[in-house]
């Protein structure tokens, strides 16, 4: 059963870029790179969370 919150008895203000909700239900994310092109981030396990706008990785020389 999916739980509901309701506010009519108060206004909600957000600022900008403040959280409002989450998404729980989880997401897959497919990405394809060349061989050897980017260099994960070292903190990204498997089963771990992450942060939208978090670094992934980055170029490898």
């Amino acid at each position: 059963m999916p739980k509901i919150w309701t506010y009519n008895d108060r206004s909600v203000h957000l600022q900008k870029r403040e959280e409002m909700g989450q998404f729980s239900l989880g997401w897959t994310v497919i990405t394809l790179f060349r061989k050897n092109a980017i260099r994960f981030n070292e903190t990204w396990k498997p089963e771990r969370s992450f942060r939208l706008g978090e670094c992934m990785g980055n170029e490898a020389r």
